[in-house]
């Protein structure tokens, strides 16, 4: 009996990974096909191998803080590969690395069923937008990186300061102080008076809903210790930080004191430092140095810093020690003290800054000049039109990093800012990095942001944080402002939250050729405002006359409002870029026949804007006035000599339902007067789920002067009025427009004008006969499921958990 063997390779290209094939095996001789034979049925399944990581983390966490994320391998079938049990290293993908920070741990394994979740997990600053990746140990193509995590920093900690209760020169209490993190409701202050390092029930000091507190009665020498436990409204602990003090009498700052010409250093050995007179450093290369841990008192609101002549101040502390300017008094409040200027004259800090095109991709501090860094400050301000009053105005460049601005105040004023006023000269920088700006407010003034005014020079903004900011003014940011002399300035990575004005809920510009990119706003709004009250409009951002060329990229806008632009409105500025956003619950209010679009407002000082690969979900119009501002995700005025471009954007559930007549579910096109030389271009959006309660589904046209708006190679899918599937696009007027290669949710290719298409478009009054050309009998293809089909509608990158649809 002959006997042989051989090795069989099976291949199907059509079986997918996983998946199964039953195959039989036969042989026959090869001189005589008589002589054959053949196996038993053979079950084959194609071999699941790792392909990538999913790694799911949550949208919040604080610097320093542990967090958890689960790290699941996924094998080339789609599903987890159960059996996986290597082990991964983890890394920080910071946009455009704004930001260097450490992440821990490096490395994970104990993968059980594929999967394995770690709690220990700390990303060392913050940032916004983080992504963790993890990375096979023998692969490195077999990778994966989380959802967004915006990475707050240090918004809550706690600060104590001496304070002398019957002025008597002796220390005799310490003074807390602490910011409000989101979602705080009261605060439990404990106090380790066994000195055990522990805090027991019975520690228990005080429970406040106010950010200060006093514990009195104590003796110069010793160490008084401090926990700070932060509650929501549920009674969970969400937030906790330590303070401690020695308690020590001041070193007295007046008379010459006060008045530096020579280099000086405060040390930690002799704070606190009582400030009793205005101090001025002078003199070239005289310097001001504070060690880590210094304090410094400012007894009266007309005492400050001023830096001139040659000089300069370097205040730099650590996390654990910071350097910290506050109030001498023992109730401390708002317009204490005035603040520090760094002068004119002052001695310039010699930072570098890389630039591509308009945007700073990099920044070096400097070894000249001044620098703050990990410094407080709080209690200053002004109440008046000195300028000054700013906690730090900058007219020379100088360098500010992981250093903290709260409570800070201006009212009845005009110029500057509560925070930080940036007044140098032009091309020159101030670069402000990983800073906090918490609950500081700007009262009556109509030029005053609440935290920073860039006047002059450029700026870098990146990676801060602004917390619950507070600007009562027509024109100038809850947060930010920018006046018309700033030169181009980067704006990236940056916090918003709850900030509030009633232009711009957190920043406004009126200058030239910035960049806004992957910055977070969330709540920001024109809150307080009333409905037809004309002046609250972007509820995060207001672009105003003299702007031009600014970029708006890649940034994330969630439950932001206004009356009119929800998120954005662009009252003036030529050739402004609003591009890969994500828009979210963000709504517009109504007010005013121009302040339409529930995310997006465009008015007729708008110049060849485009508005290209953003998703807009859940946007809408809330309110109705006077029966034509609407438009849930877009409304858009008419210019002059002017082309709007909208392309290759993803409107998802766009709504103007509130009231009768609302119109424009999606977007919504406007013109009060005849411009013939202007055009609107829609194409290569994907409209789903667009509402209306009246007219125009997804696209409303109102005015008898609009001319020729092209609405072409367009999905509208699912668009409907007062919840019936028809009216897709409405018009006014009659005139003739270029509709063409859209697909109007059902098959409507035979369609050769509006009349023929039922309700699908229309007019007041019935259809208008618009000529439809090439209608398209199925929808286009997605970007986001095919980016590289060249006839794909709809933005090509959907941010986590946004279906493709």
């Amino acid at each position: 009996m002959g006997a042989g063997m051989a090795k069989l390779v099976y291949s199907n290209p059509a079986l997918l990974d996983g998946s199964t094939d039953t195959i039989l095996i036969r042989c026959s001789d090869a001189t005589d096909g008589a002589l054959s034979g053949q196996s038993q049925p053979i079950t084959v399944r194609k071999k699941v191998e790792l392909k990538s990581f999913k790694i799911t983390a949550p949208d919040r966490a604080y610097a320093g803080d542990e967090f958890s994320i689960t790290i699941t391998a996924m094998g080339t079938d789609g599903q987890p590969l159960t059996n996986y049990n290597g082990s991964v290293n983890l890394s920080a993908l910071v946009p455009n690395n704004y930001v260097t920070g450490t992440l821990t741990p490096s490395a994970a394994t104990g993968f059980t069923s594929g999967s394995v979740t770690l709690n220990n997990v700390k990303f060392s600053v913050g940032v916004a937008s983080l992504r963790i990746a993890a990375t096979d140990t023998t692969d490195a193509t077999k990778t994966g990186k989380s959802n967004l995590v915006n990475v707050f920093g240090n918004d809550f900690n706690v600060i104590a300061v001496p304070v002398d209760l019957d002025s008597d020169g002796t220390m005799d209490a310490a003074r807390l102080t602490y910011s409000r993190p989101v979602g705080a409701q009261n605060f439990k202050i404990y106090y380790d008076d066994d000195g055990d390092g522990d805090f027991s029930a019975s520690e228990l000091l005080s429970t406040e809903t106010v950010q200060t507190y006093r514990h009195n009665g104590l003796t110069v020498g010793n160490d008084y210790r401090y926990r700070v436990d932060v509650y929501d409204s549920g009674g969970n602990l969400i937030r906790q930080a330590p303070a401690s003090i020695t308690l020590k009498n001041c070193t007295d700052i007046s008379g010459g004191a006060a008045a530096i010409s020579t280099s000086t250093t405060w040390t930690k050995a002799s704070a606190p430092y009582c400030i009793n007179a205005n101090v001025t450093v002078t003199g070239t290369g005289t310097r001001l140095t504070i060690e880590p841990g210094v304090t410094l008192l400012f007894n009266a609101a007309t005492y400050g810093v001023s830096v001139s002549s040659g000089a300069s101040i370097q205040s730099v502390g650590t996390m654990a020690e910071p350097v910290i300017f506050t109030s001498a008094k023992p109730n401390a409040a708002p317009k204490d003290w005035s603040g520090v200027l760094i002068d004119t004259n002052a001695e310039i800090n010699n930072l570098s800054v890389t630039v591509s095109g308009n945007e700073a991709i990099s920044e070096t501090n400097g070894t000249t000049g001044s620098s703050f860094i990990y410094t407080v400050f709080e209690y200053s301000g002004v109440n008046g039109s000195n300028a000054d009053g700013s906690a730090i105005r900058a007219r020379v460049p100088i360098w500010i990093e992981y250093s903290q601005f709260r409570f800070l105040q201006r009212t009845n004023c005009s110029g500057g800012s509560a925070g930080i006023f940036v007044d140098t000269n032009v091309n020159t920088w101030v670069i402000l990095r990983s800073n906090h700006f918490l609950e500081n407010k700007a009262g009556n003034c109509g030029t005053t942001p609440a935290d920073v005014f860039l006047n002059n020079g450029r700026a870098v903004l990146k990676s801060n944080s602004f917390y619950n900011s507070i600007a009562d003014s027509n024109s100038n940011g809850g947060s930010i402002s920018t006046a018309s002399t700033m030169g181009a300035s980067t704006f990236a990575g940056n916090l918003f939250f709850n900030t509030i004005d009633k232009r711009g809920g957190a920043l406004v510009i009126k200058n030239i050729n910035n960049i806004i990119k992957q910055n977070l706003f969330k709540g920001t709004s024109t809150n307080g405002c009333t409905i037809g009250f004309a002046a609250c409009q972007g509820g995060a951002i207001f672009i105003d006359a003299n702007s031009g060329a600014n970029r708006i990229e890649n940034n994330v806008f969630d439950s932001t409002y206004s009356n009119g632009g929800g998120a954005i409105y662009v009252g003036a500025g030529n050739g402004v870029v609003i591009t890969g956003n994500y828009f979210k619950n963000t709504k517009g209010l109504g007010s005013h026949y121009s302040f339409a679009g529930g995310a997006i407002s465009l008015n007729s000082g708008a110049v060849n804007t485009t508005i290209s690969e953003n998703i807009f979900e859940n946007c809408f119009m809330e309110q109705n006035f006077p029966g034509i501002s609407h438009g849930g995700a877009i409304g858009i005025d008419y210019g002059n000599n002017s082309t709007t471009i909208i392309t290759h954007n993803s409107f998802y559930s766009s709504k103007a339902t509130y009231a009768n007549n609302m119109t424009g579910g999606a977007l919504l096109l406007r013109a009060t007067y005849d411009n013939p030389s202007s055009s609107v271009k829609v194409n290569y959006n994907h409209f789903y789920d667009s509402q209306a309660k009246t007219n125009g589904g997804a696209i409303s046209i109102l005015g008898t002067n609009v001319n020729n708006p092209e609405i072409t190679h367009n999905n509208f899918i699912n668009s409907k009025v007062n919840g019936a599937t028809d009216n897709v696009l409405y018009s006014e007027e009659t005139a003739t427009y270029t509709v063409d290669n859209n697909f109007w949710g059902t098959d409507l290719s035979a369609a050769t004008k509006c009349s023929d298409a039922g309700s699908y478009c229309s007019k007041s009054g019935g259809a208008f006969d618009v000529p439809l050309t090439n209608n398209q009998a199925t929808a286009w293809p997605l970007c986001c499921a095919d980016p590289g089909n060249a006839q794909c509608v709809g933005a090509a990158l959907l941010p986590q958990g946004v279906v493709c649809q």
